[in-house]
């Protein structure tokens, strides 16, 4: 197997309660009212499945940082920043699905159950 194609861990911890559930197509979901911790050390792209759900979307660059701020039309938002390294230092997401490719892909899009 190539690097690419080598599945990459990830971990996840709620500050609370947590359902988890498989799909039947093998999908594993996980959602909570609480916030949920990602470790995202293995994080190489943040992604948006449809620019279509973005209502608004704000780029912020200083101090060798690199701030995102998106609005989603159902008013989910996300954030995040990176280092001059490239490196995720500052993550939060709110009212979205988040589908993790490879343990080192973030895709995020409006979640279908609104």
């Amino acid at each position: 197997m190539s690097e690419e194609s080598d599945p990459k861990p990830f971990s996840i911890k709620p500050d609370g309660s947590m359902s988890m559930k498989i799909e039947p197509d093998g999908k594993i979901s996980a959602s909570s009212d609480d916030p949920i911790e990602m470790d995202l050390g293995t994080i190489k792209s943040v992604g948006i499945e449809n620019i279509g759900d973005v209502k608004e979307h704000s780029i912020n660059n200083q101090f060798g940082f690199v701030s995102h701020f998106v609005r989603f039309t159902n008013g989910g938002e996300l954030e995040f920043a990176y280092n001059a390294q490239g490196q995720i230092v500052k993550f939060e997401a709110r009212n979205l699905q988040t589908v993790v490719q490879n343990g080192e892909r973030l895709m995020f899009r409006v979640s279908s159950k609104q």
